[in-house]
């Protein structure tokens, strides 16, 4: 004891330099974390938070500062714990200062950098905003050597790595991969031609015809209203309870998870699944995001454009009475474009929607594309209003299809199947010359 009171003053100045560290560490996740819809969101708010987005604006210096200050405190903390055990040594007490340099190892990776980072990485927002006016303060006392800094870094990393490329030789190998190159090359210029005229075809598509179809989706349903529980009164247990119901029937492969209204049903957010990590408690206000609508008619290309411009994943799809029908997602307009074959009827169905079923007979799926289906047949797209094989047979009979109806459609004649229970039919299509199709059918 007696020991412990006469190193009181090493010791509090080591508590200090560890909290120190803990500091810097905690700032570096918290700040390096945060999304792009996060720093978006802040340069809207208040002061702290655009200092925040100001500081991420040179990342690098930012960075640089951190590590300085980090790495000084650490010196420091390991100096007068090497001093203070070395003390403690020279007075016969060699048990005590063995002691004290493993706890003080093990004190500064707890509390100085799995412990911060931990927090940090949990509510990086809010740390964040915390940190960021010391943080500043901190990045400021270190601008004057910042240039000496990177220049001493620069000079180590040439001496030391300086990525001296050898001079290539021509070997018969070369030519033998040249050789494969060129052969590779027409399928190359293959790919690259049905990407960029599937670019334009994006152009001369509707929203709703590349969005998946409300009856498809896999929804749930928030607890309430999206002003109750942006509220700050919300109540916090509710909140959890009905993340932790969600976690479990998340989709593996899924990004987000598209959220309705429970008084209305219509499409009103996403949350994405990065907030759905168990142990991520993350408010409301934070984890849901209100989702954009488009009009059913709006260009593809036009979509796109938005969905790029405001980084987000998907938007819903709307119809002429501000109904929700459908999203569309970005990957949903990747799809459309890196595609050589497949459609959404495909995707949606997990199987080929054009099939061959005999000589000049094909089955093919209600929720295929129209346009689709002419360019597969190579045929003009005759004048119609829907934009499906199933809304096209509905629109002939002017009643839902049943199993027997056929109607035509310009050179291709349609005959109903099969229909499921959702009432998608299944439809034969003949055609008395049949033309190559663009796409390899199963």
């Amino acid at each position: 004891m007696t020991l412990l009171i006469q190193s009181a003053p090493w010791l509090a100045a080591m508590a200090v330099l560890i909290a120190a560290s803990g500091f810097f560490s905690a700032g570096e996740a918290a700040m390096f974390y945060l999304g792009y819809r996060d720093r978006r969101e802040m340069a809207e708010g208040n002061a702290r938070e655009r200092l925040v987005v100001r500081l991420l604006d040179d990342s690098d210096r930012l960075l640089s500062a951190i590590l300085f200050w980090n790495l000084t405190v650490n010196v420091l903390y390991f100096s007068l714990s090497s001093i203070l055990a070395l003390n403690w040594e020279s007075q016969g007490y060699s048990a005590a200062a063995g002691a004290l340099a493993a706890a003080s190892l093990a004190g500064l990776i707890f509390f100085s950098e799995l412990l911060p980072k931990t927090l940090a990485v949990l509510r990086p927002r809010f740390l964040a905003k915390t940190l960021v006016l010391p943080l500043a303060s901190a990045v400021r006392a270190v601008d004057p050597i910042l240039p000496t800094l990177r220049k001493i870094a620069v000079l180590i990393e040439r001496v030391i790595w300086p990525r001296f490329q050898p001079e290539p030789y021509l070997r018969l190998r070369d030519l033998e991969q040249a050789v494969m190159w060129s052969e590779a090359n027409a399928a190359q210029l293959e790919q690259e031609q049905v990407v960029l005229q599937n670019l334009v075809h994006l152009s001369e598509l509707r929203a709703e015809e590349v969005m998946q179809p409300r009856p498809a989706l896999h929804v749930h349903t928030l607890p309430d209203s999206l002003e109750t529980i942006f509220a700050d009164d919300y109540d916090a247990a509710a909140w959890s309870a009905w993340l932790q119901d969600l976690r479990k029937e998340i989709a593996p492969d899924a990004d987000f998870i598209i959220l309705v209204d429970p008084h209305s049903e219509e499409i009103t957010a996403y949350i994405p699944t990065d907030f759905l990590i168990p142990g991520n408690e993350t408010p409301p206000a934070e984890a849901v995001v209100p989702i954009r609508y488009v009009p059913w008619c709006i260009e593809a290309a036009k979509v796109l454009d938005e969905l790029r411009e405001t980084q987000a994943p998907v938007c819903a799809v709307v119809n002429e009475h501000g109904e929700s029908i459908g999203i569309v997602g970005q990957e949903d307009l990747m799809r459309a474009i890196f595609s050589s074959w497949g459609g959404r009827s495909d995707w949606l169905l997990r199987r080929r929607a054009i099939r061959v079923a005999g000589p000049g007979v094909w089955h093919v799926d209600g929720l295929t594309n129209l346009r689709r289906l002419a360019r597969y047949f190579g045929i003009e797209k005759p004048a119609s209003v829907s934009v499906t094989v199933a809304g096209l047979i509905q629109e002939r009979l002017e009643r839902l299809p049943a199993v027997g109806d056929e109607c035509d459609w310009g050179p291709l004649h349609f005959r109903v199947l099969e229909v499921s229970p959702r009432g998608v039919p299944l439809v034969e299509v003949v055609r008395p010359l049949p033309r190559p199709g663009k796409e390899d059918a199963e």
